[in-house]
Order: C-alpha cells, then sequence, then structure tokens
C-alpha cells in the first residue's frame, strides 16, 4: 500500500556530487518502490540503503495482528 498523498521525496547531492535520497511520510517498504525510477535516473547504483523506522511500522502492525490470531 502506497500513501502517497503525505509522501515526501528530498533529493539531496554534496560537493563530490553523491547523491542521497530520503523519503518520509511513507509507512512499509513501499519507498523502495518510489524511489525506484529516480534511483535508476541518477544511475541505478546504490551504494548503501538505510530505512527509516517508518519502513518498519506496518510490517510490525502485521505481525502483532498475527500473534493475536
Amino acid at each position: 500500500m502506497l500513501e502517497l498523498d503525505t509522501a515526501t521525496i528530498d533529493v539531496y547531492i554534496d560537493q563530490e556530487g553523491k547523491v542521497r535520497v530520503e523519503v518520509s511520510g511513507m509507512k512499509g517498504g513501499g519507498c523502495t518502490m518510489l524511489t525506484a525510477k529516480l534511483e535508476q535516473a541518477l544511475g541505478g547504483e546504490i551504494q548503501s540503503r538505510e530505512m527509516k523506522t517508518e519502513a518498519y511500522e506496518v510490517i510490525a502492525q502485521e505481525v502483532a495482528q498475527l500473534l493475536k490470531r
């Protein structure tokens, strides 16, 4: 589920040309789908990926629901 209404993508480029893309306001791992085309346009080489706490919120909720069954 992509919550695009509240998602924000910030792109930072440092003096050496290194690019950092940050997604805010989106829960779950949909942020990687949201930025995939942007990453390809920027060369497609991902040196590292750090997920924010928001990315794991949906997973934690789903696990909690499964444990209640």
